[in-house]
């Protein structure tokens, strides 16, 4: 899990969020701290840039080091 320097506050909520890129390419912003009820996963890529997935049925668990 990444640390807390690239946290932000949410403008419309105040919440802790975290800017990540989707498997299409778009910017989403994601809860800062995990959730175990969450159905993301995120992982942070070789070029430090958070990537994001929606958990399916298809890939339903965490893998390697997503969080």
């Amino acid at each position: 899990m990444p640390s807390d320097h690239d946290v932000a506050t949410c403008g419309g909520c105040f919440a802790r969020i975290r800017w990540a890129i989707t498997v299409n390419g778009k910017r989403q912003a994601v809860n800062a701290d995990p959730d175990p009820k969450g159905n993301l996963a995120a992982h942070t890529d070789g070029t430090g840039t958070l990537k994001v997935r929606v958990l399916s049925a298809e890939r339903s668990t965490l893998e390697h080091a997503e969080w």
